[in-house]
């Protein structure tokens, strides 16, 4: 989409070429950084499988090539009690489980599941709700856990 952009600029701004052209390549290498550092987190906390609480995060998964263990896309107030206990038990029994959400997690989800294996990514979906800081646009999705004491 940025070369789409930067092609169109080209047409409005011929005389602007090259400075187009050099922000579109440093844009591209600034979104390989962002995209490393999320896959060196990934490798680096060895995150496999995920359960997933919002579907704006299965390209992310799919992207990393995390194996989805369970989709939990109901809101939180509605999950029954028995909900509740399988996604406990599903983290107390599955060191290696973490799971994904795009929200800021609950005291109750907080309390099933070990901060150190909750990971909220900000979806693409929203990002001029926060605005953008224009020295580093991708500064949203850099990622950590919870309580940044994971490996």
């Amino acid at each position: 989409m940025a070369s789409i952009v930067a092609k169109d600029f080209k047409k409005l701004w011929p005389e602007h070429s090259q400075i187009i052209d050099k922000n579109l390549q440093a844009l591209r290498v600034t979104f390989l950084e962002v995209v490393r550092d999320q896959q060196t987190f990934v490798l680096d906390n060895d995150i496999d499988t995920v359960v997933l609480l919002s579907p704006t995060l299965e390209d992310f998964a799919s992207g990393n090539q995390l194996f989805v263990d369970e989709t939990i896309y109901e809101p939180e107030l509605e999950w029954s009690d028995e909900q509740k206990r399988s996604i406990q038990e599903k983290f107390t029994d599955d060191d290696s489980l973490w799971l994904l959400t795009d929200k800021k997690p609950s005291t109750t989800l907080t309390s099933m599941v070990p901060k150190a294996r909750i990971l909220v990514v900000d979806p693409l979906t929203r990002w001029g709700s926060q605005g953008i800081d224009s020295d580093f646009p991708f500064e949203r999705w850099t990622i950590s856990a919870l309580d940044n004491t994971s490996k």
